[in-house]
């Protein structure tokens, strides 16, 4: 057979799509480079058996152990090199024997076939890791959270023991946000390099890793919406896209303090705390604590019950505890300017704070009908990669006024 300038080009252009083929995954990445050794081994096959005359009717037969390793192994790229091989040795094999360029011809082209094959799905998924970790960056809260900063420094401990009760409800609280946390490994997958390695791996990643989705619909959030203190209507708020998981952590209760339990669990959903990837201030997918779900969402019968005022006390940012003015539920987003108008504390906040930073979690006092409550806002683990605070220290709290329309038992209670 004498080597023309065409096969001559026709060589050289299969070279240069194993070298862009290499390119994309990297000249270093030992499966490549075992699947093309794996497809010029059943080239080789497939070019010996068509050339002799004997073995030439069963000689296909020869690929399909090919077929079965590949499915063993998951790989996309001998998998497709073996079917295609297989499907030319019919053809081939049942007709007269063929040239050694037209069986060379025939095994290049089903090996970058096959390579693209492997490695078009992974670029794909790599393009949109991409444009997820541009929508979705890597940035600092050390603004947000600056007036906290001597916290962060060595010896800044405040030492303090919270109740027995106090902190069962802080361990199960942590291991309620842990169980809800798939956002935070999502991300966590999308910059760690292993993973994109991992999606990157020839015939490999995207296959397996259709079993833990990341795409950005997952991990994007709606904006945020004014919320009235007595809203009714879920559908009036951007819950009802079902993106906040938080509201829904607890079970449904008429209980006066399980208002101030899923406002906690909604305004500190596990899915905007993001993933720290330098702690304790860069983070990536952080959206501001805020509410996404009326007031008394979660209760089980939640007519009787009229939210008058939820406001966020606040007790870091300021010398003394101030308390967050707004004409709707409060939200971060809408506090962390210096002009957010605030206010001192009542005097049934300034009582039932020395209650709530060690012993209790939820104060109540009413008179007849009409109900105050302070519930806290409290440091969990997850807390801690952003905030300079101890596990337990108190964040924050809720201040509610509400009205109950019959009256229930226990008035003038105060707890």
């Amino acid at each position: 057979m004498r080597f023309s300038l065409r096969d001559l080009m026709l060589v050289v252009a299969f070279w240069a799509g194993i070298a862009w083929c290499a390119a994309q995954v990297g000249f270093d990445n030992g499966m490549f480079w075992f699947s093309v050794g794996v497809c010029a081994v059943l080239s080789a096959l497939f070019i010996r058996l068509a050339r002799y005359e004997t073995p030439r009717r069963r000689g296909w037969l020869a690929t399909l152990p090919v077929l079965l390793f590949s499915f063993c192994l998951a790989s996309i790229v001998t998998l497709v090199d073996a079917a295609l091989l297989t499907i030319a040795g019919v053809v081939v094999y049942q007709r007269a024997r063929p040239s050694l360029r037209s069986l060379c011809s025939i095994c290049m082209a089903s090996g970058l076939i096959a390579l693209a094959a492997g490695i078009i799905p992974g670029l794909m998924t790599m393009h949109g890791l991409e444009v997820e970790s541009r929508e979705l960056p890597i940035v600092s809260l050390a603004n947000r959270v600056k007036y906290e900063k001597p916290r962060h420094l060595p010896g800044h401990q405040v030492r303090f023991a919270i109740s027995e009760s106090v902190s069962a409800e802080l361990n199960n609280f942590e291991h309620t946000l842990d169980e809800r946390a798939d956002r935070k490994r999502q991300f966590e997958r999308l910059h760690r390099r292993e993973y994109v390695q991992f999606v990157n791996s020839i015939g490999f990643g995207v296959g397996r890793m259709r079993a833990f989705p990341t795409s950005r619909d997952s991990l994007r959030r709606p904006p945020m919406y004014d919320i009235g203190f007595n809203a009714r209507d879920i559908k009036s708020t951007p819950s009802e896209q079902g993106y906040w998981r938080g509201g829904f952590l607890a079970q449904k209760s008429n209980a006066i303090e399980h208002i101030h339990l899923v406002r906690r669990n909604d305004f500190l959903d596990p899915d905007g705390f993001g993933v720290a990837i330098e702690p304790p201030l860069i983070v990536t997918g952080f959206v501001e604590h805020g509410f996404h779900y009326p007031p008394t969402n979660g209760m089980g019968d939640a007519t009787p019950w009229t939210i008058l005022r939820l406001e966020l006390v606040s007790l870091l940012k300021f010398a003394e505890p101030r308390v967050y003015v707004l004409d709707h539920l409060p939200r971060m987003d809408q506090l962390s300017s210096d002009n957010a108008p605030t206010r001192p504390l009542d005097a049934f906040e300034s009582e039932s704070l020395a209650k709530l930073r060690t012993d209790e979690d939820v104060v109540v006092k009413n008179d007849g009908n009409e109900y105050r409550m302070l519930g806290s806002l409290r440091a969990a683990k997850q807390c801690l990669d952003c905030h300079g605070v101890q596990r337990g220290e108190l964040l924050g709290a809720f201040s509610y006024s509400l009205h109950h329309e019959t009256g229930p038992e226990g008035n003038n209670r105060d707890r």
